[in-house]
């Protein structure tokens, strides 16, 4: 570098640093962005982005230690003090009947611990309005069971909009409140439980019985938790769930029905299940 060169370098000393710190910054954040991205992916990260596609009144998708339609140990699945269940579903169609998006087989019980219904329909002038309904076997302060339901509506949404995914939860506090979730938005209604009475059925996804059908459309993203994610509105979730210290199970559904949480067993197909891409990633 020439004597003349050195001097207009040494004018601007600053703007170098400057310059450095960018360049600096930005290597720090790729590699960050790099670590996080893996750290979050499961294990597989070329199924990364797959969900399942059922076809209404055909398939399930039960989740059980076994291929063979066994009692589930469902301590992990069944409704507590502390809890949530949660899941990501899209529609095939816009309007449609109530439809199942997960329960317990009626087997051996006389009702069934927890239910999740949706459904949609057209009103021919704002549009459609889509009901989530949850169903919970509440055990009274007598000890008897009883069920219990609880309702969220959202009404004016376009066929585009119905037929997006969606995100659902149920979360039941500590003290036994007991709401629903639809996108984020909390139910207006409340109901606080004494208790639940468990269920000795295998707990499914996308199940259907001889009054309601199986869903028809795609699911993504199932998880179980031992405590309340969800008490306020929220701006919703786009995202695959995240696995942590609360979760006891974690089904991504990327070509496979793996449990993420290690702790409840792999899912189990009955009927063809196809697995197509997934925007949730």
């Amino acid at each position: 570098m020439t004597a003349k060169a050195t001097r207009r370098l040494a004018r601007f000393p600053s703007l170098f640093l400057l310059v450095a710190t960018l360049v600096l910054s930005l290597i720090v954040i790729k590699l960050n962005t790099n670590l996080s991205s893996k750290a979050t992916r499961p294990s597989n990260p070329p199924n990364w982005g797959f969900a399942a596609k059922l076809d209404n009144g055909v398939q399930n998708i039960p989740i059980s230690e076994s291929p063979i339609y066994i009692q589930f140990q469902s301590d992990n699945f069944n409704p507590q003090l502390g809890y949530t269940a949660e899941i990501m579903f899209k529609p095939s169609a816009a309007a449609f009947p109530s439809k199942f998006l997960f329960s317990y087989l009626s087997g051996g019980s006389d009702q069934p611990s927890l239910q999740l219904l949706v459904s949609s329909y057209s009103d021919n002038t704002s549009g459609y309005g889509m009901t989530l309904q949850s169903f919970i076997n509440e055990r009274t302060e007598t000890g008897t069971c009883q069920q219990n339901s609880i309702v969220i509506f959202t009404p004016s949404l376009t066929s585009e909009q119905i037929t997006s995914w969606h995100h659902a939860a149920i979360a039941i506090q500590n003290d036994g409140q007991y709401t629903l979730f639809l996108d984020g938005k909390r139910s207006p209604q409340v109901l606080t439980l004494a208790g639940i009475c468990p269920s000795s059925d295998p707990f499914v996804v996308g199940v259907g019985n001889g009054l309601v059908a199986s869903f028809a459309g795609t699911l993504d993203e199932v998880r179980i938790s031992n405590v309340a994610r969800y008490t306020p509105d929220f701006p919703g979730i786009t995202a695959p769930f995240g696995l942590d210290i609360n979760t006891l199970a974690l089904y991504h559904f990327d070509k496979d029905y793996k449990d993420f949480a290690g702790k409840s067993g792999a899912g189990t197909p009955i009927g063809k299940i196809d697995f197509v891409r997934s925007r949730i990633k």
